[in-house]
């Protein structure tokens, strides 16, 4: 995007998207809104000298640790950007922060959603809820933080299905509904294995996945039955230096098998 397209995004953080008092052993967390408020304000100043429009648009995404410093009261904005609330991506319902922080006149107020969520969520593999997006945009929807939203969607080819129903829904929330969503977008047949399915990878979740199994294998792949279709999902471990556990798994498939009835 290019020229009076451009939605300027500021904000600091450190590292592989990690707070910045974890990559600058300067910084401390008790300094870190203040230090993160000045770059937000520098870098409103830097947009306006460059961007001749009247009233360039520009965001602020309070994701992990800018939640938390934003429902503590630590962070200040310049007047005229857009504050953005983001979801937890492990949960894929919004941070504290949404709730509890107040909305002023002189500021936008949107949303950020994971469809996708690299490490600890879905994302080699379809795992966001149709039904639950609609929740969560209709928090959102009811506290009036409209002036942008944006989908995290990391792979496109793994999470058509949840494009296909956010798309959706920013379009015309109050007129969606699961059940004809699933008309349009699958057959009949397959609407419960689908629910299913996402059922089951969130039964698989973090935490709950890591007893009992072998790190750097694959561990047991779990069945479904509906009707006319078994599911089976797999997971694999994998090593990661970003885990306090040093490892992660990773859903690595998904398939939906015709039964012989």
């Amino acid at each position: 995007m290019a020229g009076d397209q451009v939605v300027w995004q500021l904000g600091l953080r450190g590292k592989g998207d990690t707070a910045i008092w974890n990559s600058d052993n300067s910084v401390n967390r008790e300094q870190g809104g203040k230090l993160i408020s000045q770059a937000i304000a520098e870098q409103w100043e830097m947009v306006k000298e460059i961007d001749q429009r009247k009233k360039p648009p520009a965001t602020t995404t309070r994701f992990l640790e800018g939640s938390e410093l934003m429902s503590e009261g630590s962070l200040e904005f310049p007047e005229g950007i857009m504050v953005v609330f983001s979801d937890h991506g492990e949960t894929q319902l919004m941070q504290d922060d949404f709730y509890h922080s107040n909305r002023y006149p002189q500021y936008g107020y949107g949303a950020y959603y994971h469809l996708a969520f690299w490490s600890s969520g879905p994302h080699l593999l379809q795992g966001s809820k149709p039904a639950k997006i609609h929740d969560v945009l209709t928090e959102v929807a009811v506290n009036g933080d409209l002036s942008y939203v944006i989908f995290n969607v990391s792979n496109v080819r793994e999470h058509v299905l949840g494009i296909q129903a956010s798309m959706e829904m920013t379009r015309n929330l109050d007129e969606w509904k699961i059940e004809t969503f699933w008309d349009r977008f699958a057959p009949s047949v397959l609407h419960d294995p689908y629910q299913e399915l996402h059922d089951c990878l969130f039964d698989l979740g973090p935490g709950r996945a890591c007893v009992g199994q072998t790190i750097g294998g694959e561990s047991r792949g779990k069945h479904l039955r509906s009707q006319s279709f078994r599911i089976r999902v797999e997971r694999k471990w994998l090593l990661s230096p970003r885990s306090r556990s040093g490892f992660f798994f990773c859903r690595v498939g998904a398939e939906l098998h015709a039964v012989q009835s």
